[in-house]
């Protein structure tokens, strides 16, 4: 009875995992187009300010802060913010700033009661100068010029409360951390699109649009002041007041910049499920319930095969053919992968697919055991409310 509950326990991952990559690339490829879009008022193209926080130099960071610049959209301004005057990005963007009369820049100075992301972006909102449109972006992707217009156009319906983008990761080079965390985006990608078609929920901060009113009706910058993440904590608000954010297939960002090592990899998607566990408690619980499950059967793969080569027990008996179902099974699903986005080294990704599957598994799983985010040096003690208790800046 054991291993036929198991057994239909792997298939049903399995389906659920491939149900959602073909509903991905159906979304991405064809339903937002034909069924979304299309009832959108095109000529819709309110005043916005785009606020992009900064910390520090990524690759490629003055390219992508120029893209902002270079937007197709007729009435915007750019708001850079970081935390401090000494930060190594401040002069790339005072020699931006220096020659467009539509970007500025804001210096926050340190939070003590929140993510000092959130905190740079609240105080780049104070100096905004009138809009009716808040858009929010990280300084590592470079947008192209028709960003703007896509990701604010569904806003011309009142019924959409917040869309947003996201982040399509993969490894130029094929190293083993940068497949092993380009996996792990991949597959948030897959059921991002799925919690926002089905629930109308999911953000994410990279490239997202809320209208001021909104912003200001859900109190979002009392809830900003107070959390250790911008987008999740956005979600929560509109889950909890019962609006609709949707996801813009256009907006989607395609990067090369993945994480070079296991360890900063399985660190960053702990830091994803960190977020989900203080905002979205309950699908967070339901998540580590599955990984337990999953993980046990992943292991267990070599175990079944020595002992039934060992003793008079078949593999099959043992639970070896659930865990046989779920590698497998979970791993031809990534042949899906090349319909949501490019990946140039895919077929050692396919390979390394069950390894990063695992490491997948373990991130997850590390999170019932702390209340703690380290997120860019920074550790953030949260309460189980996801107000952010303490700050450790490490002296």
């Amino acid at each position: 009875m054991l291993t036929v509950i198991l057994l239909a326990v792997a298939l049903g991952t399995v389906i659920i995992v491939l149900v959602s990559t073909v509903f991905a690339a159906f979304y991405h490829r064809s339903l937002y187009d034909k069924f979304y879009r299309s009832h959108y008022d095109t000529t819709f193209k309110p005043r916005c300010t785009v606020v992009i926080p900064c910390k520090g130099v990524v690759r490629g960071l003055r390219e992508n802060l120029a893209s902002f610049l270079k937007l197709d959209y007729p009435d915007y301004e750019v708001i850079f913010a970081v935390e401090c005057r000494d930060d190594e990005a401040v002069p790339i963007i005072e020699g931006l700033v220096a020659t467009s009369d539509r970007a500025r820049l804001v210096v926050a100075g340190l939070s003590s009661s929140c993510a000092q992301k959130n905190y740079n972006m609240l105080a780049a909102i104070k100096q905004a100068n009138n809009p009716e449109v808040y858009v929010f972006a990280d300084a590592d992707i470079g947008p192209e010029p028709h960003w703007l217009q896509e990701l604010v156009l569904p806003l011309s319906s009142q019924k959409v409360t917040a869309t947003t983008g996201f982040r399509w990761q993969y490894s130029a080079n094929g190293k083993l951390g940068e497949q092993i965390h380009s996996y792990m985006n991949n597959m948030i990608y897959v059921f991002f699109s799925i919690a926002c078609y089905a629930a109308g929920v999911g953000l994410w901060g990279g490239s997202m649009a809320i209208r001021r009113k909104d912003f200001e009706e859900l109190g979002v910058a009392k809830r900003w002041g107070e959390t250790v993440v911008d987008d999740i904590s956005l979600s929560q608000l509109t889950m909890k007041h019962s609006r609709k954010t949707i996801l813009v297939p256009s907006c989607v960002v395609s990067t090369d910049d993945a994480l070079p090592s296991v360890r900063l990899g399985t660190r960053w998607l702990e830091r994803q499920a960190m977020f989900l566990k203080a905002y979205h408690t309950g699908t967070w619980a339901l998540l580590v319930s599955a990984v337990a499950v999953c993980l046990g059967l992943v292991l267990w793969l070599p175990g079944a095969l020595l002992v039934s080569g060992i003793s008079d027990w078949s593999f099959m008996s043992i639970g070896g053919g659930a865990s046989l179902v779920l590698v497998a099974g979970v791993m031809l699903t990534t042949l899906l992968h090349p319909m949501l986005g490019e990946n140039p080294t895919f077929v050692r990704f396919v390979l390394l697919q069950p390894l990063s599957f695992f490491w997948l598994l373990v991130g997850i799983l590390k999170t019932p055991f702390t209340h703690t985010v380290i997120w860019s040096g920074v550790r953030y003690r949260l309460t189980l409310s996801g107000k952010v208790a303490s700050i450790d800046r490490g002296g």
